[in-house]
């Protein structure tokens, strides 16, 4: 299922939003580099985009969502951030 423009702009900018409280997850749960991290109901694709960044290219994030929609709007931002080796949707 491919997803429109005006969807995917909607979901850019619930990452802005998302931002300060993925950062504070982030920074709780204590992420390191090397990782596998399951996000459940990921949603607009945060915190595993930002985590899938900081994992690094041996960490995995892989994240789950009941809303196809969602999963191939968060699969183009993976592939458009570079991270399609790091994050599984």
């Amino acid at each position: 299922m491919e997803c429109c423009s005006a969807e995917l702009e909607k979901v850019r900018k619930r990452h802005k939003w998302f931002a300060p409280v993925s950062d504070q997850l982030i920074r709780s749960a204590g992420i390191r580099i090397g990782q596998t991290v399951l996000d459940v109901a990921t949603g607009t694709g945060q915190p595993a985009l930002t985590i899938a960044k900081i994992i690094g290219p041996n960490g995995k994030v892989i994240g789950v969502d009941l809303s196809p929609e969602m999963i191939e709007a968060v699969k183009e931002q993976a592939a458009s951030q570079g991270l399609t080796s790091t994050a599984v949707f």
